[in-house]
């Protein structure tokens, strides 16, 4: 056995630190290795304590990776790699070279790896911290090794600045919760061809860990379009559904009117609501010939946007809604690949200030009984409405816009050509580009 966990917990307890940690979780991680354990950062050098103390008394070797070594504890360091390519500090290709060779090399001896990832953007340049992402996710597909996600939470989010630095003085016990996943079987991530979907789903996987949800509709792998669309998923229990949408009446009802209320909430409030809301949605959009082909029209993003929910008190059944994306959080914790917009287009950094004083709307639908009544549809935008006055740090309102596939390919020209002509802001589109460009063709139509 390698090491001295003991070390470890020593060190944590003159910081003050506790680990909160169940067997059930204890239990997942794998009994033989080699294996990539990935966990979203909370507390710097905090954070590789708990994976250390948590996992190295479990394996027979273990390796940390790090960009820089000399953040790390000095008890940790001679168990560490460092990892010079993700570093904002200048390194000639020999470091780089050898530090890869020393990632193989432990591979080869049966050693596992661990590492804490930044989601966010942190506090240096983002987009050095973006790029250094796209290299580390890069760098961790291509290893081949099962994954297996850990998610690590300070309680309460507010609360990670001040664990940071009550841990760093000792002046105060700091909790830190950690989930710990199953493994994701190496073949499993090999089915992603792009770096970028990889990323997409291990971040999804880590931070649906202590959320009660069934994953398998929300983090599937994307279905090929010559497949079948599968049958539409059964209704959920309308009285669990009741339920939770009941005990969101005292905090998160936005407003009333006639038999509706309208009420936001977040994926862990709402397990098998948010699972009915999918179906809705796959419901709604196939009944005009659109929608995902999935059970439920659900995806990662639903993990950590809002839903805004219009319920009919009286039916006791949800009528419609909107998804709302919070820019502050989604940028604090995910930066902006953590944003559904930048599944469409590749966001420049001058957009980035827009992002964080936006909410970003999607996802949006009325059930076909109540999309020839009169409410629904204006109670949608009210319920945005009373959402932006009771957050008023939220200035902008953004989202992306469907054209349907049933228009022809001249109809929908004319559509974004009349909205480039007398809609399109030039200063603000410099800064999107999208990732499967529309060929407008209306060369021989006259738009004025």
């Amino acid at each position: 056995m390698q090491g001295t966990p003991s070390e470890a917990a020593r060190l944590l307890a003159s910081r003050r630190v506790e680990l909160q940690l169940s067997e059930q979780d204890r239990k997942r991680i794998p009994a033989q290795g080699p294996f990539v354990v990935v966990a979203n950062r909370q507390l710097p050098g905090i954070d590789e304590l708990l994976l250390w103390e948590t996992f190295a008394d479990r394996q027979p070797c273990l390796r940390l990776l790090t960009t820089q070594i000399q953040r790390l504890p000095e008890a940790l360091r001679p168990h560490a790699i460092e990892l010079p390519f993700l570093s904002d500090l200048p390194k000639g290709k020999k470091v780089v070279r050898q530090a890869l060779k020393a990632v193989r090399a432990a591979i080869e001896q049966g050693c596992s790896l661990a590492i804490v990832v930044r989601f966010g953007p942190g506090r240096r340049d983002p987009r050095e911290a973006l790029r250094q992402r796209k290299l580390l996710f890069r760098f961790l597909r291509k290893l081949g090794l099962p994954i297996v996600p850990v998610r690590l939470a300070v309680r309460g989010s507010a609360l990670v600045e001040r664990g940071l630095r009550a841990a760093s003085r000792g002046i105060r016990t700091t909790r830190v919760a950690m989930r710990i996943g199953r493994a994701i079987p190496a073949d499993q991530l090999a089915a992603f061809e792009r770096t970028r979907d990889f990323r997409r789903y291990l971040q999804a996987r880590i931070f649906a860990l202590g959320m009660e949800l069934d994953l398998k509709p929300l983090l599937q792998l994307p279905r090929p379009r010559s497949e079948q669309p599968e049958p539409i998923a059964p209704p959920e229990d309308p009285e669990a559904i009741a339920r939770e949408i009941e005990a969101l009446r005292y905090a998160n009802l936005l407003v009333s009117q006639g038999p509706y209320d309208v009420f936001f909430a977040e994926a862990h409030e709402i397990p098998v609501a948010l699972r009915e809301i999918g179906r809705l949605r796959e419901l709604t959009f196939r009944e005009v010939g659109e929608g995902t082909g999935k059970a439920r029209d659900l995806d990662e993003y639903d993990l950590y946007y809002l839903q805004l929910i219009i319920w009919d008190r009286e039916a006791r059944r949800i009528v419609g809604g909107y998804r709302m994306g919070p820019g502050d959080r989604i940028f604090a914790e995910h930066g902006a690949g953590g944003f559904y917009i930048s599944s469409l287009f590749k966001v420049k950094p001058g957009f980035w200030p827009i992002m964080q004083q936006a909410v970003e709307l999607g996802r949006s639908y009325v059930v076909p009984d109540y999309q020839r009544k009169p409410l629904p549809l204006f109670l949608l935008w009210k319920g945005i409405l009373y959402y932006l006055l009771r957050h008023p740090q939220y200035r902008y309102l953004y989202g992306p816009v469907s054209i349907s596939k049933h228009f022809s390919h001249l109809s929908r020209s004319l559509i974004v050509a009349f909205i480039r002509k007398y809609f399109f802001n030039e200063e603000l589109a410099q800064y999107l580009e999208p990732r499967k460009p529309f060929r407008v063709e209306t060369d021989k139509v006259d738009l004025d």
